[in-house]
């Protein structure tokens, strides 16, 4: 297993991980984003906050990234999220 910090060239292999996530009460998403969109989303957050990536070989098993809320409510807030290859409820955090 290596973990490394993750780079927009990953969004095809993280978005996988994802797919999993979609119309769960996890996400707030209803379709899956685009690869390019995923990968824009990458370079956003890690140009300010620490986004993640495990790899078992050339697989992705999980990944995990902190970003702030963009909500007015909540300005101060920084939300942290991991998700697992294998999606289980208890492994999937968002705090």
């Amino acid at each position: 297993m290596q973990l490394r910090f993750a780079v927009p060239s990953d969004a095809g292999a993280l978005l996988r991980i994802y797919d999993e996530c979609i119309n769960t009460s996890i996400t707030f998403e209803y379709a899956l984003p685009s690869e390019a969109e995923f990968a824009a989303r990458i370079a956003d957050i890690s140009a300010e906050y620490p986004y993640l990536a495990l790899f078992d070989g050339d697989v992705p098993a999980a990944y995990a990234y902190a970003c702030a809320i963009s909500r007015s409510a909540v300005q101060a807030v920084c939300w942290a999220t991991a998700s697992t290859a294998t999606w289980r409820p208890w492994a999937t955090t968002s705090m």
